[in-house]
């Protein structure tokens, strides 16, 4: 009983969430080998409204039918990537940019019939690689901020995010790789240019999921130090005791990914790989989860 609650979603999970889901069934199952042949795939924007109706009574096809009528895309140009039935007699309508969702916002806006509200969404994340752990976390923004201002000219500071969320330790014990949360158009920049400016340092940044895993029991959603599991499990085999002591990986032995042996995609070389793998297939079926409620540029 305690795997099936770990690996099934939170029960609180957005409509953004429930689209990403979707998503990943609707596609033909991965394997492990599969996933790592590909690239990885597109940080996508995320401009997403939810529509409902007035009426209580309108079933969900009704209320597309309806959406539609309002919309009159052939007069008024709008463009939506794609449209879905959610919970509670709700629509969720994702368009490619920002303008597209201000143009479909108020067009429904105008029928008094239907409801719309701009789905809330998060921002990006990054990691800044081997930053000399003595920097405070406003050093690090300030810096930030201050030397590699050719990377976000086109950003109002005043109005841009960025602050460190935590920082993930490094082999160095003088280093640390802070993470950050910033605006979108940033993420984009600073991703882009691959490198920042960080006092006396030049450092690689990149994008960071905002998935979270536990390193206790290796499920997702969750961290350590909220984990109702009373021993470590291995991210090697699965077993009960930490990666430090397991014997199969001692003795050079293939891993076994916990995650993937608990699901459907569990057979054969799927397995193969570390429970923390980015490129393990129930792990980006969450992390996939995950992105869907971050807004990217």
């Amino acid at each position: 009983m305690r795997e099936e609650k770990r690996t099934l979603p939170p029960s609180s999970l957005s409509l953004e969430a429930e689209m990403a889901i979707a998503e990943c069934e609707k596609g033909a199952k991965r394997t492990y080998a599969k996933v790592a042949a590909l690239p990885p795939p597109p940080l996508k924007p995320n401009h997403t409204l939810i529509i409902s109706s007035s009426d209580n009574k309108q079933t969900g096809d009704n209320l597309i039918d309806r959406i539609a009528v309002a919309l009159d895309t052939k007069k008024t140009g709008a463009k939506v990537d794609r449209i879905r039935k959610a919970k509670n007699q709700k629509d969720v309508l994702s368009c490619g940019t920002r303008e597209d969702l201000n143009l479909i916002h108020n067009i429904v806006q105008l029928d008094k019939g239907l409801k719309v509200q701009v789905a809330k969404a998060g921002n990006p994340l990054i990691i800044i690689r081997d930053v000399i752990k003595a920097h405070t976390d406003a050093e690090i923004v300030e810096n930030l901020l201050a030397q590699n201002k050719n990377l976000l000219q086109d950003q109002d500071l005043k109005e841009c995010t960025m602050k460190v969320r935590y920082r993930k330790k490094a082999r160095n014990t003088l280093e640390c790789h802070p993470v950050l949360e910033v605006s979108p158009l940033a993420h984009k920049k600073l991703v882009e240019a691959g490198k920042v400016y960080i006092g006396l340092q030049r450092r690689p940044v990149a994008d960071h999921s905002p998935l979270v895993q536990c390193t206790k029991c290796l499920g997702f959603g969750h961290t350590k130090a909220i984990c109702r599991e009373t021993e470590d499990l291995c991210s090697h085999c699965g077993g009960k005791h930490t990666w430090e002591k397991c014997q199969l990986r001692l003795d050079r032995l293939p891993p076994k990914c916990k995650n993937c042996s608990s699901t459907a995609n569990g057979e054969g070389n799927d397995l193969k790989h570390n429970a923390f793998s980015s490129e393990c297939p129930e792990r980006m079926k969450w992390d996939a989860i995950a992105r869907s409620r971050i807004s990217y540029c």
